[in-house]
């Protein structure tokens, strides 16, 4: 990809983040974003052929913006800096709620889709962003007040984080209640839970649960 084509592309995404945000994910559209991003629909699709892979792409924008964010964690415990990340996700992906629901959609949707038809992008993915921020968590883990000692243990339970994060803004874009009240609770039983489950750790059964438990998420996700 040349200067100018990353350029593009770049204004695109942060004319998809304006849009979405603004007018919301339904009302916008490729000729919108063409138009805001001084190019024609023609040249967007080049970048992006659907609205859909405009926000997955954005997604992977965000996500990218979560990695800086986490260097500058303050510190503490796993579970505190872990409650941190949940909270800070959930805020920044709130204005794209919308978007993040149709893609999520579009994905556990695409086995559905007739076999003429591209198989809608996922999500979840491994993606050079995602990669970066599943090491992000290791950071988080490792550099914990409560980090375990065994190196492999820690990327274990930092990469069970990593899947656990995916599950919890699943979580939130279906949750109905009353802003949002059972996420946030959610999110604090996993708190008190992490708190809880660490010292176990050094106990051989719970450490070769964690061993299972994160493969199998990883295994189900296509996350490994």
């Amino acid at each position: 990809m040349t200067r100018l084509q990353a350029e593009l592309r770049l204004r695109i995404l942060e004319q998809a983040r304006e849009s979405f945000a603004g007018e919301g994910y339904e009302s916008a559209t490729l000729e919108g974003l063409a138009n805001g991003a001084g190019c024609s629909v023609r040249t967007l699709k080049t970048h992006f052929p659907t609205k859909v892979a405009v926000a997955v792409a954005l997604l992977d924008h965000l996500a990218s913006e979560t990695v800086e964010a986490m260097t500058a964690l303050q510190e503490g415990s796993i579970a505190s800096r872990y409650q941190q990340v949940l909270t800070d996700k959930l805020t920044q992906l709130k204005p794209y709620r919308m978007m993040a629901a149709a893609v999520f959609s579009a994905a556990l949707g695409g086995s559905s889709a007739p076999a003429h038809t591209a198989s809608p992008p996922n999500p979840l993915a491994v993606s050079e962003v995602q990669v970066r921020l599943r090491a992000a968590f290791e950071t988080l883990v490792s550099t914990a007040s409560d980090a375990p000692r065994q190196p492999a243990q820690a990327t274990e339970f930092a990469h069970l984080l990593f899947t656990g994060h995916l599950l919890v803004v699943l979580f939130w874009l279906y949750d109905r209640s009353a802003d949002g009240s059972a996420t946030r609770q959610l999110i604090d039983l996993i708190r008190d839970g992490i708190a809880l489950a660490r010292p176990a750790l050094v106990l051989p059964p719970v450490a070769k649960a964690l061993t299972r438990l994160t493969a199998t998420l990883a295994a189900g996700f296509g996350t490994g």
